[in-house]
């Protein structure tokens, strides 16, 4: 777990992360009414940081959340976070977490509330140096048993608690999911395959959330994909477990950093084939 830094952002100021509090009436800690961002800075530099913004302003727009900040308010908050938690400096790489919730009603109500301001809090997490060279994953694979909408990076997300908690219970780092027998992505990552020296990744839509690390749905998957490698062409469609003979599976984490994936001795496979 990447160790969370003393400085946060919430609601308009910068304070220490013990210090933060928000309402038990926010409908983000009630109904899980809240939207997310996760962005890697890397020496100070935010990774991909137009196309996250733009996910982000996709996922509150489809949930009718009024955005509380422009592109320009958003890269304030980012930059002061990195200065603050020594982004650059005594923490070269870190994990920028960003959420926006609907905000805190009079009580508890399903329906929209009226004239409340959205919760906006961000926080900076220190990332560990990744080798590229480092021994791969393990991983088991299950059925992806989300909603229909994983393209709104919704903060809801009890499905992926319970499909990386059983990775962990078999000794493993992740699940890569299955739908209709073909992979999605990992629980806590995206999942990119490479073929020869081209980079395969399951083509963006509602079953697809964590594209953002290895880009987003704006485009930036495959355009990271080719920036990290630098090996040949980027490529979107649907791969199935029984279809990686040849191919080297590996992802992105939610912060864009690789990883690779290698066969697990108690993974469970849908449909009857062999782990991942």
């Amino acid at each position: 777990m990447a160790q969370a830094l003393p400085i946060a952002f919430l609601d308009g100021e910068f304070l220490p992360l013990a210090a933060a509090r928000i309402s038990p009436l926010d409908r983000g800690f009630l109904f899980g009414d809240a939207v997310y961002e996760v962005i890697g800075a890397y020496d100070g530099v935010p990774l991909l940081l137009e196309a996250h913004l733009a996910r982000l302003a996709r996922s509150l727009a489809e949930l009718r959340i009024a955005a509380p900040c422009d592109d320009a308010g958003w890269r304030r908050i980012i930059a002061g976070l990195i200065e603050r938690n020594g982004g650059g400096r005594a923490h070269p790489d870190l994990g920028l977490y960003l959420q926006v919730s609907r905000g805190a009603d009079a009580g508890r109500d399903h329906c929209f509330p009226q004239g409340v301001c959205p919760t906006v809090f961000a926080m900076a997490s220190a990332l560990a140096p990744t080798r590229l060279d480092a021994p791969g994953l393990r991983a088991i694979t299950a059925p992806d048993n989300r909603w229909g909408r994983c393209d709104i990076k919704s903060t809801a997300l009890l499905a992926n608690v319970l499909l990386r908690q059983a990775a962990a219970d078999a000794g493993a780092g992740e699940c890569i999911m299955l739908r209709d027998g073909f992979v999605t992505e990992g629980s806590g990552s995206s999942v990119l395959v490479l073929e020869g020296r081209c980079l395969v990744s399951r083509p963006n839509g509602p079953d697809i959330h964590h594209c953002a690390g290895a880009g987003t749905g704006c485009g930036g998957r495959p355009r990271l994909a080719r920036g990290s490698r630098q090996r040949g062409p980027a490529a979107q469609r649907r791969r199935s477990v029984a279809d990686r003979g040849a191919a080297r599976a590996g992802g992105r984490d939610p912060c864009g950093r690789p990883a690779h994936c290698r066969r697990c001795p108690r993974a469970h496979v849908a449909r009857g084939g062999g782990g991942l």
